[in-house]
């Protein structure tokens, strides 16, 4: 990808366009996302309900724990390790 081409995709995009791993830090996406969930009321239906969770930074497809940990946990751990593409 010509290094002009990505800067101008960097300026809206948050992920790799070769292999959508993030491209930055998302501490404060992430921390802003904990707040709108903290917030949130599942609705009954859906409280008993479990999916995968894949992840682009890890490759991986884990089975959640309760929703808050999960995510929370998940993103701790994610933001840990070093990523690269």
């Amino acid at each position: 990808m010509h290094s002009a081409c990505f800067q101008a995709y960097a300026c809206t995009h948050y992920v790799c366009p070769i292999c959508s791993k993030s491209m930055g830090d998302m501490a404060v996406y992430f921390g802003m996302l904990d707040a709108l969930l903290g917030a949130e009321e599942l609705p009954e239906e859906y409280r008993d309900r479990c999916e995968d969770i894949l992840c682009n930074d890890w490759r991986l497809r884990v089975p959640p724990a309760p929703r808050q940990t999960n995510e929370r946990e998940h993103r701790k751990q994610r933001s840990n390790k070093e990523l690269t593409c």
